[in-house]
């Protein structure tokens, strides 16, 4: 997202800029606004059970220090995640949680329950941002009056990966879920909070 708002307006997506971007809304003292009301806020959404396995192959790559040796898909959904940025150990916070799921109901909820920000605010699924990307980001800059960079322009994903570079995994089965694991990730996710961001998300012409 950061990625298409740089490209294609004339605006600067920025994260970790008041906080960081993984952690929780922070609580802030009466008549203090940590993020200024002239700041469009996009919060992208992402389907849990997806979210889940995207979760896991980020762990393979870029923690693997919290896996256990040969740890699978099905132990990662099922055990206690430490969340924390591995660039700034020393600065930001780090949180433990239950499960994946736990995190996912806690993050999702602290960003629907800020009211300083709510005005500011737009909640995007990340599957619209990869099925319809051009109808996106035309809603995006029409609800916040952004402007495009050329009126012309043909909205294209990016062809490569964004953000720090990452081995690729060898075993293609790492992203499948089973039965029994949708089973357990529905038990654990907050039914209220998946229907809440259904009905705040962004909607697309059809």
């Amino acid at each position: 997202m950061k990625y298409m708002i740089d490209k294609y307006t004339l605006s600067k997506g920025l994260y970790n800029k008041w906080f960081w971007k993984h952690g929780f809304p922070p609580t802030m003292p009466s008549r203090k606004k940590i993020i200024p009301s002239r700041i469009p806020i996009v919060v992208m959404v992402i389907d849990p059970y997806i979210w889940h396995s995207s979760m896991y192959q980020f762990w393979l790559r870029r923690r693997p220090e919290l896996l256990g040796n040969g740890e699978t898909l099905q132990q990662f959904i099922r055990k206690n995640i430490c969340i924390y940025d591995n660039t700034r150990i020393n600065h930001n916070p780090q949180y433990l949680f239950d499960t994946p799921s736990d995190y996912w109901n806690k993050f999702y909820f602290s960003w629907l329950h800020w009211p300083a920000v709510s005005r500011q605010v737009v909640f995007v699924k990340s599957s619209d941002l990869l099925q319809r990307p051009s109808s996106l980001i035309a809603e995006i800059v029409s609800k916040f009056r952004l402007e495009f960079r050329h009126d012309d322009s043909v909205i294209h994903l990016p062809k490569t990966r964004k953000g720090p570079a990452v081995k690729p995994l060898e075993d293609s089965s790492v992203k499948k879920l089973d039965d029994l694991d949708v089973r357990f990730i529905k038990s654990r996710v907050n039914p209220d909070i998946e229907q809440k961001l259904e009905d705040v998300c962004l909607k697309l012409p059809s």
